[in-house]
């Protein structure tokens, strides 16, 4: 999702999209994604549906608030059947009392398989199921957005041979996330490039 213009301009965009359809339209995909991910590991596990089990694949929901976090609950909610919504979709913030209990069982059990929050995710989350994250956060310092995107990068011992995991990262592209990305990238040697022709 292409965000243009200078830093400053993208800033204020940001700030607006994530607010908006921009943010349900991105959390949309994520949530596609993972229903997707979810439905190639069961055929390729053996896992029949309905059946709960660990490996199948999580999403994660980083919020840029509280406030928004409890709207994009709420369209998560709406987009799964309304027996399944509580305990397959739940919320984790400082202001919900039993945050602790729904991190722990989103690390721990096969669901809840979907989790938004806002900054609780991030110190000490160890959860290796996360394979889709939906990074809906105005953030844009280096060391916060790699802590981010390493709740998906790690392998799951319970979706099969590492070479088959993948890890997902949507987000806004503007111009300073896409400048972070890139330098993962470059470091990472993922990133295509022209060589330079050496000179005869």
């Amino acid at each position: 999702h292409r965000i243009s213009g200078s830093p400053e301009v993208a800033r204020a965009a940001l700030f607006t999209a994530l607010r908006t359809g921009f943010a349900r339209d991105l959390l949309r995909q994520a949530f596609d994604a993972t229903r997707d991910l979810r439905t190639a590991r069961r055929e390729r596990l053996g896992i029949p549906p309905g059946e709960t089990a660990m490996g199948l694949g999580k999403l994660l929901v980083v919020a840029p608030d509280q406030e928004n976090a409890r709207k994009y609950l709420g369209w998560l909610r709406g987009w799964v059947p309304r027996a399944q919504a509580d305990p397959t979709v739940r919320i984790a913030t400082s202001d919900e009392r039993d945050a602790h209990e729904t991190l722990a069982a989103f690390r721990l059990r096969p669901e809840p398989s979907i989790l938004v929050t806002c900054a609780m995710a991030y110190e000490g989350l160890d959860a290796p199921s996360v394979a889709v994250c939906a990074a809906l956060t105005h953030i844009r310092s280096r060391a916060w957005l790699e802590q981010m995107i390493a709740r998906a990068t790690r392998v799951d011992p319970a979706a099969g041979p590492y070479q088959e995991q993948s890890a997902q990262v949507l987000h806004p592209d503007d111009l300073l996330f896409r400048r972070f990305r890139e330098r993962i990238e470059r470091e990472q040697g993922t990133l295509a490039r022209d060589r330079k022709p050496r000179r005869q």
